[in-house]
């Protein structure tokens, strides 16, 4: 139920964001990373986008900021904890981090990749356009993505560390036991 509540949340920015595409997006191009709506704790993020088939894009990435008393600041997501907080954003522009990159794939599969160093905590758009060979934007699709303070990420569990070890006797069983059944 709060997927659901988050993606409505997203697409109501989206509406709103004085930068909206209405194309649909191209199913042969794929934003692998960053995932939607995802949350990192990070001042690098690594972008990639899968291409299968020759096409050529264009990519941008962007940061949402408000607009208060005329100036564009940073969006505190540090304090976001429910997915209806994102809702409340009133008067989003878009700054770019890095503008319109293009890439041409030749193969059946493709990989765009970049690294952006030094994001700062707030919300990004990642916006991917596939564009025919005059120019012309024919598919968009856009990635939002929250960047929290490091200091903020939430403590790995010990259990994860404590799972107990298997001997190489009980290893040989799973094997046996996988390959012939019980």
């Amino acid at each position: 139920m709060k997927k659901y509540v988050f993606a409505i949340v997203l697409i109501m920015i989206m509406l709103i964001s004085t930068s909206i595409a209405f194309a649909d997006t191209d199913p042969n191009v794929i934003v692998v990373n960053p995932d939607q709506y995802g949350t990192i704790y990070s001042d690098s993020l690594l972008v990639s986008v899968k291409i299968l088939e020759p096409k050529t894009i264009k990519v941008a990435f962007y940061e949402e900021k408000q607009i208060k008393n005329g100036v564009a600041v940073a969006i505190n997501v540090n304090n976001i904890n429910e997915q209806l907080d994102l809702a409340e954003l009133k008067d989003l522009t878009s700054e770019p981090v890095y503008d319109k990159e293009t890439f041409v794939s030749t193969n059946k599969l493709s990989f765009y990749t970049k690294r952006v160093e030094g994001i700062t905590p707030g919300l990004y758009r990642l916006r991917v356009d596939t564009v025919d060979s005059g120019g012309k934007i024919l598919f968009t699709s856009n990635t939002h993505l929250i960047v929290k303070d490091k200091s903020l990420e939430p403590a790995a569990e010990e259990s994860l560390f404590k799972a107990p070890q298997l001997t190489t006797m009980q290893i040989l069983q799973n094997f046996f036991k996988n390959i012939f059944g019980n």
